[in-house]
């Protein structure tokens, strides 16, 4: 349904209705085998290619990054992927609000410095931080790209780009190398994601870039460069993190 119209029709006869941006989900007949219940559906956030398989399955609706799942066990289990329950007469925005600067609010800074961040904040575009996102989301090839943390040459193809755009920057760089594990495989089990018994071990390195300074104290900045899924899929990690370092990397 058109959103206006399900607004117009206000649920009667006791249906409901759910909304995803300018769409609306009507309750589904008893002839398509899903469930009435609203409470047996829930909705994920997320690009459709970094969900997992279980996710997918379920999938019987939606629009951009916003998922409608069918779910009558209950929400499925999935790391970084919680599955929200629906609201009848919602809507979900399918875009990020714009946010909005305090009224109140006032800058710190001294004419002098407004005056500086001014002129820095102009040398970043959207274009360079794009043409950075693009390199950072074809690591380490264009026909798999990922940045999982527990594969060890992806891992290492994008330390050797930090290393390189950081050493481009005329900055001194560093690592901190650190090992960790979790349970990071997971798998389907009677329709649901779950975490399976085994777990993986990973070592990974922290690539740091620093301009010695001549007082006491610091600033840092900082940005995860891995991804997800770990295993099966590619992952190029757009929005979770290559954005964060494109930006990291423009300032």
């Amino acid at each position: 349904l058109a959103l206006a119209e399900a607004r117009a029709q206000g649920g009667s006869g006791g249906a409901w209705w759910f909304g995803v941006g300018g769409r609306a989900y009507a309750q589904p007949a008893v002839s398509s085998g899903l469930s009435p219940n609203i409470g047996d559906y829930c909705y994920v956030r997320g690009a459709w290619s970094a969900l997992p398989e279980a996710l997918q399955r379920r999938r019987v609706g939606g629009h951009g990054s916003v998922h409608i799942l069918h779910a009558p066990g209950g929400p499925p289990a999935a790391n970084r992927h919680p599955c929200l329950a629906l609201i009848a007469g919602s809507v979900v925005r399918t875009s990020h609000p714009v946010w909005s600067l305090n009224p109140d609010y006032v800058n710190p800074l001294s004419p002098s410095g407004q005056l500086l961040e001014s002129t820095l904040v102009d040398y970043i575009s959207s274009p360079e931080i794009m043409n950075i996102l693009t390199d950072i989301t074809k690591l380490p090839s264009d026909s798999f790209p990922t940045r999982s943390a527990v594969n060890a040459s992806a891992s290492a193809s994008a330390v050797e780009y930090l290393h390189t755009e950081f050493g481009a920057l005329g900055l001194t760089t560093c690592s901190q190398s650190f090992s960790w594990s979790s349970r990071c495989n997971e798998g389907p089990q009677n329709g649901f994601l779950v975490p399976r018994s085994s777990s993986c071990r990973a070592t990974n390195e922290n690539v740091i870039a620093y301009i010695p300074g001549g007082a006491n104290g610091s600033i840092t900045v900082g940005a995860h460069y891995d991804s997800r899924p770990f295993e099966g899929a590619p992952a190029p990690g757009a929005d979770d993190n290559g954005s964060g370092v494109a930006v990291l990397l423009a300032l």
